[in-house]
């Protein structure tokens, strides 16, 4: 078991020098520093309370400010994702979770003999994308 753990902590390693963890740290960095971003987040919490307070406190909400709060709410989400910044934080996390999930995909089928997608090769009909060979 000791060696199971070590070896982990070593990939954990490995993947803090990777380039998409650097990037996703550098982009983390900029992301939580962006005043302007933040204030667009904060804003789009706001409004995304106001509307979960409009449906859940009221016993019959009304109907024409529930769809104001909510217009106002995408159009803060909205601005959020089309922010440069944003944009470029989502990019970079994505990049360094896919890194991760394929460390995750090759430890499972070295554990399962299954690939990621649950095809084992050993039955076509399985994965409905055909044979290996």
């Amino acid at each position: 078991m000791n060696q199971i753990v070590e070896k982990a902590k070593e990939l954990g390693e490995l993947l803090k020098q990777s380039d998409e963890f650097k990037n996703y740290n550098e982009v983390k960095a900029k992301y939580e520093a962006d005043t302007e971003l933040q204030t667009l987040i904060s804003d789009f919490n706001l409004k995304k309370m106001a509307v979960m307070n409009q449906m859940q406190n009221e016993e019959n909400p009304d109907e024409e400010k529930l769809k104001k709060l909510q217009e106002e709410m995408r159009t803060a989400y909205s601005a959020v994702m089309t922010n440069e910044t944003m944009s470029e934080f989502v990019k970079a996390k994505e990049t360094f979770e896919n890194l991760v999930n394929e460390m995750y995909g090759i430890i499972n089928f070295a554990v399962t003999g299954v690939a990621p997608g649950g095809c084992d090769g050993s039955s076509c009909a399985s994965c409905g994308g055909g044979c290996h060979g």
